[in-house]
């Protein structure tokens, strides 16, 4: 009698959990294990097949037109061109990570499931492309699982549940009906939020610093892994990666190297290498969670609801730094040198003349009675060179004179 009861209960829990899984628009359920493949899948964590804390909800999704910003609608609310969602879990799902870690975390993606099993790997709020994830972080850090908040809640269960739809009416504008007990709890959790604003990513908890670009034929760094908390795991395409300065210690494809420890690359040819880490980091509140299939080109199943780190937690993850290749700038060729020009042959000095110089007559320049000459830069004695011309003269015609009177006689 005692084991018909045993397994009538089994049967009925079963019964209700399937109805939580059937497919529809509440997403914070998750849905029975989908075998060993999804399992092996080589990402940072995977859905457990258990839940935390949270409860069964119903309520409506406002027209795409309605802005969150705008407030939680007041109790009573119009819902004429609201739609109708079905009822399902909401609270924290927990995911275990290859770490061994339990990870707790919120949906964000009301209308997309999840399953046991399904694989995740950390992403940014970029890769999640999920709406208002700043006013998500400002709940994620003042409310449960961080904090007691609300304290007006009636247990954990209650607290996770008021959260969740909290998070939905800014990433999916999920209101709570009416005569929801969470109802009170959730509108305050948003009036306070919109009132304090959004807060920012946070960083990325991995990542690797040090020069993003490079030119061939040299090396490059150094390098370091910073946030990992044990030792990273080291890949390289386009280039080789060296323990030291000189290129002379090379780190294989895949080795390990020590937190901290700073690293090198020389580039094999000019374009775009990547270098990777791959390491345990601590994940932070807000960390977002996207879906990891074995097989991107044909992922099973297609799709998985974007997930948000409730609490912060050990992971495994991996970072990865574009290094931008340039060839070496060519050298500058040398120019021609100059033929010596030929160094002209100095002309003869003119014989000083034995005469004794005749001084130069000063010009005035100013504007006196006797205006002065134009200064043409020629010193030249004209008036001495004159009256030797006058005195020759005077001579010949002397001398034809007396030739004149001796022909007469």
């Amino acid at each position: 009698m005692y084991a018909r009861a045993t397994r009538l209960v089994a049967l009925v829990s079963t019964a209700l959990l399937a109805l939580c899984l059937l497919p529809g628009t509440a997403s914070a359920r998750w849905e029975p294990p989908t075998g060993p493949a999804a399992l092996a899948a080589p990402a940072a964590m995977v859905i457990a097949a258990a839940t935390g804390p949270g409860q069964t909800y119903g309520g409506f999704e406002a027209p795409a037109s309605f802005d969150p910003l705008s407030g939680y609608p007041q109790p009573g609310y119009d819902t004429a061109g609201y739609a109708p969602v079905g009822s399902g879990f909401g609270g924290i799902i927990y995911g275990t990570a290859t770490t061994g870690a339990r990870l707790e975390l919120y949906c964000v993606d009301l209308n997309t499931s999840t399953g046991t099993g399904i694989p995740y790997d950390p992403g940014s709020w970029r890769l999640a492309d999920v709406p208002n994830l700043g006013l998500v972080m400002r709940i994620l850090t003042q409310y449960y699982p961080v904090t007691g908040e609300p304290a007006a809640a009636s247990g954990d269960a209650q607290r996770a549940a008021a959260v969740q739809a909290a998070v939905w009416f800014f990433t999916d504008r999920f209101v709570l009906a009416t005569g929801d007990p969470r109802f009170a709890l959730t509108s305050a959790i948003v009036t306070r939020v919109i009132g304090q604003g959004p807060l920012s990513e946070p960083a990325a908890p991995l990542a690797i610093d040090g020069p993003g670009t490079a030119v061939t034929g040299g090396i490059t760094g150094p390098y370091t892994v910073r946030g990992a908390t044990g030792d990273a795991v080291l890949t390289a395409t386009g280039g080789d990666l060296f323990a030291d300065a000189d290129g002379t210690r090379p780190i294989a494809d895949g080795a390990t190297l020590p937190a901290g420890e700073p690293f090198w690359f020389r580039p094999s040819a000019p374009g775009s290498a990547r270098i990777r880490a791959n390491a345990t980091a601590q994940s932070p509140v807000g960390q977002a969670f996207v879906y990891a299939p074995a097989d991107p080109a044909d992922p099973d199943p297609a799709d998985a609801q974007r997930l948000v780190l409730a609490r912060a937690a050990s992971v495994a993850d991996q970072a990865e730094l574009t290094v931008t290749v340039n060839a070496p700038s060519p050298s500058p060729s040398p120019s021609p040198s100059p033929s010596p020009s030929p160094s002209p042959s100095p002309s003869p000095s003119p014989s000083p003349s034995s005469s004794t110089p005749v001084p130069s007559p000063t010009h005035s320049h100013g504007h006196g009675p006797h205006p002065a000459l134009p200064d043409t830069g020629a010193s030249t004695p004209v008036l001495p060179i004159a009256s030797a011309a006058l005195a020759l003269g005077a001579l010949g015609a002397t001398v034809l004179v007396l030739s004149r009177k001796r022909r007469r006689h």
